[in-house]
């Protein structure tokens, strides 16, 4: 005899609506889960495309910074050989 041979139409259909109910119960709770983890993907990308943003910035600014300091070092070369040059 099988479990649902065993069970009365009426303890079968309440057995069914419990079973479906945690069933159901369980599948919201996994898809909240999943929404959960969505959310919290979306910030770490949101995040991580701000801390990217920011580094390029900086790496910008030391370019610039590297660009002009190369200027200046150029700059005093050149003073420093006409002042050589100059002297002799």
């Amino acid at each position: 005899m099988s479990f649902e041979e065993g069970m009365s139409s009426k303890s079968l259909i309440s057995f069914s609506y419990k079973h479906s109910f945690v069933d159901k119960k369980g599948v919201d709770t996994r898809l909240q889960s999943a929404q959960n983890a969505l959310l919290l993907q979306e910030d770490t990308i949101r995040r991580s495309e701000r801390e990217r943003k920011t580094m390029l910035d900086q790496i910008t600014a030391l370019e610039r910074q590297l660009l002009g300091l190369d200027n200046e070092k150029k700059q005093i070369l050149v003073r420093n050989f006409s002042f050589n040059f100059a002297r002799k």
